[in-house]
């Protein structure tokens, strides 16, 4: 406020209509910086960019950072600056490119997996979609940070399917394998329970979910889900039996009805 109070001794226009069009110049910086992007260096959170297959056990060598590349709104999720992206937001809509789809998948996915919730939920309530298609979405970020109800809520009432892959094939399950051996498995538990498969297997040599667990030193959840991928297994083969029983029987019924 100081500079413009010092502006206007200098300036024939009057201090409205002087700050009318600094305000105006202001918008239109904004609006161009919006259509900028840049590569910018954060911490790795794809799954797969972890580990690595040889002639002997899976490998998982950590990542630390990873580059992608940024748009202004996408950096303000990330960082957690919710005021500055109900700002975005009001001038995009505001602007001359306003009848343009804005995406807000990307935004969101970042501010779940840096944790900046508050930012996340302004982007639910203006219509960000969790549902992003080839990438990393608001999914696979709410498996990554543990969010139960969150994760929930994206599969019951936002359509999100459940063993939705990212770019490199990775599925909310392989995201949420980060999390601590206890937290992780209630979080699976979850996802199991929506109808992820426990027997879904990646990479050349059909990998699953328990391998991957015991690459990361977590042999109790290894060992936990290598059980719920058996027990699966054996499910799945007594309603199999059971149907076949039920199908003999009614053909034996139709058979008799015949006779008769």
């Amino acid at each position: 406020m100081f500079i413009l109070e010092e502006l206007f001794r200098y300036k024939t226009l009057s201090p409205l209509r002087f700050t009318l069009g600094v305000v105006e110049d202001h918008l239109r910086d904004i609006r161009f910086a919006m259509e900028q992007v840049e590569t910018v260096t954060v911490s790795n959170f794809f799954p797969f960019l972890d580990f690595q297959y040889h002639q002997g056990p899976l490998l998982f060598v950590p990542q630390k950072y990873t580059t992608l590349p940024f748009d202004l709104m996408s950096l303000a999720a990330y960082h957690g600056r919710t005021e500055m992206v109900a700002g975005l937001l009001s001038v995009f809509t505001t602007s001359t490119t306003g009848n343009k789809c804005i995406n807000l998948s990307a935004p969101l996915a970042l501010s779940i997996l840096n944790k900046q919730i508050e930012t996340a939920e302004l982007l639910l309530d203006r219509g960000a979609d969790p549902r992003g298609e080839g990438c990393t979405n608001g999914l696979h970020a709410a498996a990554r940070a543990g969010l139960e109800d969150m994760i929930s809520d994206f599969i019951v009432n936002r359509k999100v399917p459940v063993d939705s892959v990212d770019g490199y094939g990775a599925t909310p399950v392989i995201y949420a394998l980060y999390l601590p051996e206890e937290q992780a498995t209630a979080t699976i538990a979850i996802l199991f329970y929506h109808g992820a498969s426990p027997k879904s297997t990646f990479g050349p040599k059909s990998t699953t979910y328990a391998c991957f667990a015991k690459a990361m030193g977590k042999r109790m959840l290894a060992q936990w889900l290598q059980q719920t991928e058996t027990e699966s297994f054996c499910y799945a083969i007594d309603f199999i039996q059971k149907q076949t029983q039920e199908l003999h029987l009614d053909e034996g019924e139709d058979t008799d009805w015949d006779y008769l």
